[in-house]
């Protein structure tokens, strides 16, 4: 459709029809970026055999931890809303994903704690050790 839009232009085709179809054509873009934002994204083992955890999503995008894979997919989401707002999708359409845009920013939201708290545990010992560590040379001496 890009191409026959362009083509349009270069026989300088009726102004009109050129408007429409760029609209539908950013219209069929923003409900297809709605679609795969609204796709879950598919977990699977590490392909290289160590076991970790890959998400792909439908973007084609691949992240490797269940933040990473909520904080890209909350991008998308929102950058979806912000192309389908843009081209004049239905609002009835954008009624039904807004409850998949408040469950990502929940679920992210969530994670991040869940992250912060784990990274604040590690920290914790790793200073617990280096005290540790620090207070065997001196007992050696």
């Amino acid at each position: 459709l890009a191409a026959q839009i362009a083509a349009a232009r270069a026989a300088h085709a009726e102004e009109g029809l050129v408007a429409r179809s760029e609209a539908l054509l950013a219209l069929l873009r923003a409900e297809k970026a709605l679609r795969d934002a609204a796709a879950e994204p598919v977990e699977s083992g590490g392909a290289d055999g160590d076991g970790a955890v890959a998400y792909a999503h439908a973007s084609g995008d691949v992240s490797r931890s269940l933040l990473e894979c909520l904080a890209l997919r909350l991008a998308q989401v929102e950058d979806a809303f912000a192309q389908a707002e843009t081209a004049g999708v239905s609002g009835d359409v954008l009624a039904v994903l807004e409850r998949t845009r408040a469950d990502v920013r929940m679920a992210h939201a969530a994670e991040q704690v869940v992250d912060d708290e784990r990274k604040a545990k590690e920290a914790a010992a790793a200073a617990k050790a280096a005290k540790k560590k620090k207070g065997g040379k001196k007992k050696k001496k």
